[in-house]
């Protein structure tokens, strides 16, 4: 019979934890709640213009995974939450993921339906309910008015430095000073307790952001060369000749060269990647050693899954070069490996993460038997 008893749910509004530390009464817990839902809709609402513009940036394929990032963070507050009112039921999950999908399902409607306006205004608003629901459902702690004064500065400054965005025309300072603003609004209603568990949940809402230009440029140079000079290497190893002219690679049997362009160069591919990788990192309960690996495993992981991308392209390009149907099909084969190599660079991340569980093997995890030996029982590892 075994002697570990299931965790009992813990009532609504009473603390969800163990320990000494006194907890917020009910009244108190509902209003910072609406105290931090109703500063991040100030804050959407102030940062309302930036965010159009960063908006539009999602139009284009190196970026947009833009829209997916804002409800990737928001899951990823929800699983660093301190839960309140014990472990919520499946029941319940369901009804809060309804209640945040449904704007976005009718933004969906809208965009097809050509009101980018209303599409627009309904994924804020889902965005909105997602944090307010999540946020329902974290256990508040309280907080000395010091480290409330820190979020509210934190939030001047970071209004501060979009003032100075705005007015030298340096809108890289503007957008990202949403993230600072953002992490302001949460020590001003949860103190540096919210800070310690959601500071990388937080931070993650950057991956919603465009590069600066600068640092774009500079980071697809480098990227082209790579990936067009690994690629022709891979080529020449097939047997197939080729040979790279700057970010052209010449391959015989193709009548024209394969154009190594930005969307091509593996920006996408490494924004998409190192942010699935974060995400992965936050949401897995592994040594710290495990994440420390998959973190650094991200960029040359998403070089690789680029350096397969450009490769067989250039193999399927010369399967069809001649036919009556190779023009539209070079499209195609364009658009569905750049959506591929995603599922690539993820099949690649999960196997590495399953080579770690099996090689590093936390001390408890375990159960050693005696095998070979007639009667052995199992024997538990402390």
């Amino acid at each position: 019979m075994s002697s570990t008893l299931a965790p009992r749910p813990v009532p609504l509004g009473t603390s969800g934890h163990s320990g000494s530390a006194p907890s917020l009464s009910p009244g108190e817990q509902q209003a910072m709640w609406i105290t931090l839902v109703s500063s991040i809709g100030v804050l959407m609402v102030v940062y309302w213009n930036e965010l159009t513009i960063t908006k539009d940036y999602w139009s284009d394929a190196t970026y947009s995974h833009g829209w997916i990032i804002p409800f990737i963070g928001i899951f990823l507050i929800w699983n660093k939450r301190l839960p309140l009112g014990g472990q919520v039921s499946t029941q319940e999950e369901n009804r809060i993921a309804q209640i945040v999908l449904a704007p976005a399902g009718l933004a969906i409607v809208a965009y097809f339906a050509g009101f980018p306006a209303v599409t627009w205004l309904l994924y804020g608003i889902s965005v909105l309910l997602g944090f307010a629901m999540v946020l329902r459902y974290h256990e508040f702690e309280p907080v000395a008015m010091s480290e409330r004064w820190i979020g509210a500065a934190l939030v001047v400054a970071a209004l501060g430095l979009r003032i100075y965005g705005t007015f030298y025309d340096k809108l890289y300072w503007d957008r990202y000073s949403m993230i600072p603003a953002l992490f302001g609004v949460f020590m001003l209603a949860g103190g540096f307790p919210i800070i310690k568990r959601m500071w990388a949940a937080i931070a993650f809402f950057v991956f919603m952001m465009p590069l600066p230009s600068r640092v774009e440029l500079f980071m697809l140079g480098g990227l082209q060369k790579i990936a067009a000079a690994a690629s022709t290497i891979v080529l020449q190893i097939l047997g197939v000749g080729a040979y790279r002219q700057g970010s052209r690679i010449n391959v015989d049997g193709l009548s024209e060269p394969l154009e190594v362009i930005g969307a091509c160069a593996g920006l996408r591919m490494l924004t998409i990647f190192c942010a699935m990788v974060i995400a992965m990192v936050l949401l897995i309960d592994r040594p710290w050693w495990d994440k420390l690996i998959l973190l650094l495993s991200a960029v040359p992981i998403a070089l690789i899954t680029n350096i397969i991308r450009i490769t067989t392209t250039a193999l399927l390009f010369l399967a069809v070069e001649g036919t009556s149907w190779q023009d539209p099909l070079h499209d195609r084969i364009h658009d569905v490996m750049g959506y591929a190599m995603i599922f690539v660079a993820g099949g690649i991340m999960w196997l590495e993460y399953k080579i770690l569980s099996w090689l590093f093997v936390e001390e408890g995890d375990e159960v050693l038997h005696t095998a070979g030996m007639r009667g052995g029982v199992p024997i538990g590892r402390n």
